[in-house]
């Protein structure tokens, strides 16, 4: 096989949100099963993290992966920042750093090119600005 055993179409994205944001998909013979994952929350305010799980620990198979955060409709070779998963893994956070519609990617890199094998949709909404005092309605 080459690429990614299954591509994810944007249906398949949404249908797995329902369905409690949990997306697997392989990686080919060579590379083995990719693990799934769970986040906690697909909306998040600027400046949370998203916190990922891992159905069993991760076993990079001599392929590094790592996750990235990156903007709804970035090609696939766009990257953000690069979150590393350590071996034997069991979850791992991403900072969301502004507002926003994201995709958080799950990515298995190989001496070729990095491939995308797992993705969730995250909307990272403005933060909320503490009052110190009641709103005019309140009184």
């Amino acid at each position: 096989m080459t690429g990614i055993a299954s591509r994810i179409t944007a249906r398949a994205v949404w249908a797995a949100l329902l369905a409690g944001a949990v997306v697997a998909a392989s990686v080919g013979a060579r590379g083995g099963e990719a693990p799934r994952m769970r986040v906690e929350t697909t909306r998040l305010s600027a400046g949370d993290h998203v916190l990922v799980h891992f159905d069993a620990p991760v076993k990079s198979n001599a392929r590094p992966l790592w996750l990235t955060l990156v903007p709804i409709g970035s090609t696939e070779g766009f990257v953000g920042e690069r979150v590393a998963i350590d071996e034997g893994a069991e979850e791992a956070t991403v900072s969301a750093h502004e507002e926003g519609t994201y995709e958080l990617r799950l990515v298995s890199a190989s001496s070729a090119s990095p491939a995308v094998i797992a993705r969730v949709r995250v909307d990272v909404a403005a933060r909320g600005v503490a009052r110190r005092e009641p709103p005019a309605w309140y009184w």
